[in-house]
């Protein structure tokens, strides 16, 4: 029997997608599991990972190995406390600084994180007067005013925070958009901001920290579950829309933003995505209780990786991706294939083919594990073509495909 070919994970999820496995993928590194809380949103700055752990409130991982992370802090005040969105921010001569948002508290809190292995609770702490109906508050700063802090507060719509000079005060007024806000994107230049959930999406241009928004058109009809979004660049916004994947909203003309069908299918039920413009620009996708999805700038998927946990965020860091796996932190490294045309991966209608390069061998034998470092040895079938298919594939766990050329030996 000749040497493995290659072998990608598959399962019930993967089915109904369109598309093909390209040469790169997101290699798995290091991580640790079984978090004393719930890994539900994931901020990095330097070698320092923050979660946002729930009922834990806070930890801090130190990931300058990233095939071996290390929990090395933690703050868990007094009372009860479910923290659901979290980010870094530098705030010059004032420190560094990470802001939690808690859901249990309906609250918004600052902690000073300058020193990484010893995070100080802030006297700041803002009420964020939110109804939590189990999707929490999501925190994003604006990268180029990095004074801004937004969040979106279901409820209440969208707050805007000015934190730098200090004291910290919020902006006013706040923006209701007529729905329960889950999530926003802001555009490069931080002075607009498209918000999205229940199925609508509207912008809001804020000029100033005090002083009027401009409130742009409301489109609804949308796919229902808003998770999280991004911008790509300053014309596309890009939702991860749970079991409708990802959706695309063109904003070139801020007052006309135009819905742009059909979705995108990530494998799963999309819940948060995060994007880098190295490598040509790069998409990953966390897919609750799925794998993580890899796309590139036109949408095109390129790549399916397994998770140990169940991606609750997603953030680059050069070339790794940091996942907030609800039980785990996971770090992944971009990585191109030795052999981009060794082995495509496509989706047939409810069914798996397997396709790969033809290398002269007589026979191909399939081979399928639910452990992706197993031994391989349950047979499922074999060809004399360079293609396989697997009907009926659905399957739970996961499964593993291997592709080993045989020449009748």
């Amino acid at each position: 029997m000749k040497n493995l070919i290659h072998f990608l994970a598959l399962g019930t999820l993967f089915l109904t997608l369109s598309g093909f496995v390209s040469g790169e993928t997101l290699e798995p590194l290091g991580y640790i599991c079984g978090l004393p809380g719930e890994a539900c949103a994931v901020t990095v700055y330097g070698n320092h990972a923050y979660i946002a752990e729930g009922l834990h409130f806070l930890s801090v991982f130190d990931i300058s190995d990233p095939l071996n992370p290390q929990r090395v802090a933690e703050l868990n005040p007094a009372g009860n406390h479910d923290t659901k969105g979290i980010v870094f921010q530098y705030a010059q001569s004032a420190g560094n600084f990470v802001w939690l948002g808690d859901a249990e508290r309906d609250s918004l809190y600052r902690i000073n994180v300058s020193d990484p292995l010893h995070p100080v609770m802030d006297e700041y702490r803002w009420p964020l007067l939110s109804t939590y109906d189990g999707i929490g508050i999501s925190v994003k700063t604006n990268t180029d005013d990095q004074s801004a802090v937004y969040v979106a507060c279901e409820s209440t719509g969208l707050r805007k925070f000015r934190s730098w000079p200090l004291p910290p005060q919020e902006c006013a007024p706040y923006e209701n958009a007529g729905f329960n806000v889950v999530s926003f994107a802001l555009t490069p230049n931080g002075y607009r901001v498209w918000m999205g959930g229940q199925g609508c999406f509207r912008g809001l241009d804020y000029l100033a920290c005090v002083g009027y928004d401009l409130v742009r058109p409301l489109i609804c009809g949308l796919p229902p579950e808003f998770r999280d979004a991004v911008m790509p660049n300053a014309n596309e916004v890009w939702i991860a829309a749970g079991d409708s994947g990802i959706y695309k909203i063109n904003v070139t003309n801020p007052e006309i933003p135009t819905p742009i069908r059909p979705c995108t299918p990530t494998g799963g039920f999309a819940t948060a995505l995060d994007w880098t413009a190295a490598f040509g620009g790069r998409l990953v996708v966390g897919n609750l209780n799925g794998p993580l999805a890899l796309f590139d700038g036109s949408m095109n998927r390129l790549a399916l990786i397994p998770t140990r946990g169940s991606p609750q965020d997603v953030e680059w860091k050069d070339d790794l991706v940091i996942v907030a796996s609800f039980t785990c932190l996971e770090i992944f490294r971009w990585s191109p294939f030795d052999s981009p045309e060794e082995l495509v991966i496509a989706v047939d209608g409810p069914d798996i083919v397997l396709t790969w390069l033809d290398d002269g061998s007589p026979v191909y034998r399939i081979y399928q594990d639910t452990n992706p470092e197993g031994t391989f040895d349950n047979y499922v079938g074999s060809t004399t073509t360079n293609s396989y298919r697997i009907e009926d594939g659905a399957s739970s766990p996961l499964l593993f495909y291997v592709v080993k050329a045989w020449d009748g030996h």
